[in-house]
């Protein structure tokens, strides 16, 4: 069988432009040894046969000539396979092509030069016959090398012509005017051959560069259902080399057993009936893998009828991507519609691409109906030009915009909602995607407002309470002082037994208590209410300090308390004497109550932040956790003591940071379990020594 007269190029990859030159020598070179077996039976058949009718001489010159040149046809070809061809070494080979080309077309052109002056008639036309048709074979054969087929016509058809013509005869001389216009038809339509032959082949390598760039797979398929073409992108995709493809059955090597019957039909009804409605479609399936696993893709099936049959040319997607791509959209997709929060997208002009299924239960509006729809269809008017420069201002600082919007149902209802817009730009910074994620704040404000309902009213009873309170001042003190002080004068009764004297102890204690009580309440209650009224002055702590020291000394002593005074001189701050006293009573008692026997009172001042004096009481008590710490100074919380033996209503401490407070102070506390608890106060230094005027504070 003869090699084809073009080489096969569906597995090359892309190359320059002189692949096509590479390409077509090695085609020759190819064909060249199929040639030359050609020649030798022919050379050996002319011989014999024209041995009886020809002169033996000029024809076994001639035999040999084209044998000879047959043989150095065969070394060249032997040493072409042993060397690869390359770009650099292809004009080398070329002259060597042209060279053997030329010998073996002189080869053939020697018998003829030599015997045709010496015959006539029937064996003229043999031999111009033969070498009319040596040359005709030579012309197809070696038309992919123009220049060695021109040298091999030239060399086999001129010296017979010149011979011929010049001997004279007319017959002669028409024999070589047919060999030469042979000649020159043969160059002609070589020299077209070799054309044709070239832009085929270019043709067909740009093709195969276009499909070998493609990002489809392309497979061809014959009337068998053979693999006869495989690009490069088909043995990435599918893990097959060509040389591993070529020829397998498509069915059995790249669908899955599952879909072949599907693919067995459709193929079927296509060959039987010609019905293509199936053909030159993108089809979603999967196709196998040289490893056995199967790969997500999209097929379609390009047929081509030539002759009687169909070939089937097939374009496969690799969708792994896009596959992964879908699967992590309908993830999102699936997280968006569980969420409680309305979310929507929409592109760089506003017009609507996405709403999740909180946004469309809440809206009314289907996904049909919202898609493309510029975002002002769910907007109330008036709101876009209120928020239009901010969001545009938001765009431009390359931030979010967060704010009320008033949006309406399709209902025609409104809502208030709150959002966040965001923005997606491109790498011009142009607006690509628009994102809001929002909430019905509706039910909030309707909360809020609930809850300021509730606070006024609370805040109303409070002060009714507070007022009620500290009106109540003089009825609630006055009884107690009567009480307090017949208690008193039974105390100096001489005429009442042991007994008696105790009772009126006992009512003495509680009645002092009681009214320690009353007094803490309306204290409170002014400070709540408003009423209270401070005298800011320059209040010299060494001094007021050692009041205080000297009021609680006998129960320091009653607990064998060490109290240690540190005051630098001249410390004093603008306080009201009266009520910082009764502060410090209270961190001072405090720090009795909460002692150990036997411990120790630090009483310190020292200078704080912001132009204040800080004054510090630390005792060696059992400390608080930093739990009850955080509630040390909530009112009516004793923090687990409601039920020891210590006395107190859980107000004191509170009294004590409010009234701080009111004289523009700060309280703080520290505690350390096992080592003691430090109360502190700071208030502002005093910068004259001249008393302050009396001047009203409320709290």
């Amino acid at each position: 069988m003869a090699a084809p007269l073009l080489p096969t190029v569906n597995t090359l990859s892309p190359r320059p432009e002189q692949d096509a030159d590479l390409l077509l020598l090695k085609a020759a070179y190819a064909r060249k040894p199929l040639n030359l077996l050609m020649t030798v039976p022919t050379a050996l058949v002319i011989g014999a046969l024209g041995w009886q009718v020809l002169p033996s001489q000029p024809l076994l010159i001639w035999v040999v000539a084209v044998l000879g040149s047959a043989l150095l046809g065969g070394l060249e070809c032997a040493v072409f396979r042993r060397k690869p061809l390359t770009s650099a070494a292809l004009p080398r080979w070329q002259q060597v092509f042209l060279a053997q080309s030329t010998l073996a077309g002189a080869a053939w052109g020697l018998g003829p030069a030599l015997l045709l002056p010496q015959v006539q008639g029937s064996m003229l036309t043999v031999l111009v016959g033969i070498l009319l048709s040596v040359c005709a074979v030579a012309m197809v054969s070696v038309a992919e090398q123009r220049g060695a087929m021109q040298a091999f016509l030239g060399a086999a058809l001129l010296p017979p012509a010149l011979v011929t013509a010049a001997s004279g005869g007319q017959i002669e001389q028409l024999v070589g005017l047919v060999l030469v216009g042979g000649l020159g038809l043969m160059v002609l339509v070589g020299g077209n051959f070799n054309q044709a032959m070239h832009q085929l082949l270019n043709t067909q390598l740009r093709m195969q560069a276009i499909l070998d760039a493609s990002q489809d797979a392309v497979i061809g398929i014959d009337a068998k259902g053979l693999i006869t073409d495989w690009s490069l992108r088909a043995e990435a995709m599918l893990g097959r080399s060509a040389a591993q493809a070529l020829g397998l059955a498509f069915e059995t090597t790249l669908v899955p057993e599952r879909h072949r019957a599907t693919y067995q039909a459709a193929t079927a009804n296509f060959l039987l009936t010609g019905d293509q409605r199936g053909m030159n479609q993108r089809i979603e399936t999967s196709a196998l893998r040289a490893d056995g696993h199967e790969l997500p893709v999209e097929i379609a099936i390009a047929p081509l009828k030539v002759g009687h049959h169909y070939q089937l040319t097939v374009f496969i997607a690799d969708i792994t991507e896009r596959k992964a791509a879908e699967e992590r959209l309908a993830l999102f997709r699936r997280v968006f519609d569980a969420s409680s929060q309305l979310v929507s997208i929409m592109d760089g002009q506003g017009l609507a691409l996405y709403q999740n299924r909180a946004h469309a239960l809440e809206l009314g509006f289907s996904d049909r109906e919202m898609a493309g729809q510029h975002y002002s269809k769910i907007v109330v008017k008036e709101e876009l030009s209120r928020v239009g420069e901010e969001i545009r201002l938001a765009i431009a600082a390359g931030t979010s915009w967060r704010g009320q919007l008033l949006l309406q149902r399709r209902d025609g209802s409104q809502f208030i909602t709150t959002n966040n817009i965001g923005f997606v730009k491109d790498a011009q910074g142009r607006v690509q995607y628009i994102f809001n994620i929002f909430n019905d704040f509706s039910p909030e404000l309707a909360r809020r407002d609930e809850l300021a309902q509730a606070k006024d009213v609370a805040e109303s009873a409070n002060r009714a309470k507070s007022d009620l309170l500290s009106s109540m001042s003089h009825e609630l003190r006055t009884p107690m002082n009567a009480i307090l002080g017949f208690a008193q004068m039974l105390e100096f009764d001489s005429t009442l037994t042991d007994d008696q004297h105790d009772n009126v102890n006992e009512i003495l204690k509680a009645g002092t208590h009681l009214l320690s009580l009353i007094n803490e309440v309306l204290d409170l209650a002014r400070i709540e209410s408003g009423h209270l009224i401070l005298t800011m002055a320059t209040v010299d702590l060494a001094e007021l300090l050692e009041e205080c020291r000297q009021q609680i000394k006998p129960r320091s002593a009653a607990r064998q308390l060490t109290m240690l005074v540190d005051v630098p001189p001249q410390s004093c701050v603008l306080a009201d004497r009266v009520r910082l006293k009764q502060v410090l009573l209270t961190l001072l008692l405090n720090a009795i109550k909460y002692n150990r026997t036997g411990g120790l009172i630090r009483l310190s001042v020292r200078a704080g932040e912001r132009q204040c004096l800080r004054i510090t009481v630390q005792d060696s008590g059992a400390g608080i956790t930093a739990e009850h710490l955080a509630k040390l100074l909530l009112p009516y919380n004793r923090l687990g003591d409601e039920h020891s033996k210590v006395e107190g209503t859980g107000i004191g401490l509170t009294i004590m940071r409010r009234l701080v407070e009111a004289m523009k102070g700060t309280v703080g506390a520290q505690s350390e379990i096992g080592l003691g608890t430090a109360f502190w106060i700071e208030l502002p230094i005093a910068l004259a020594v001249a008393t302050e005027p009396s001047v009203g504070v409320e709290s």
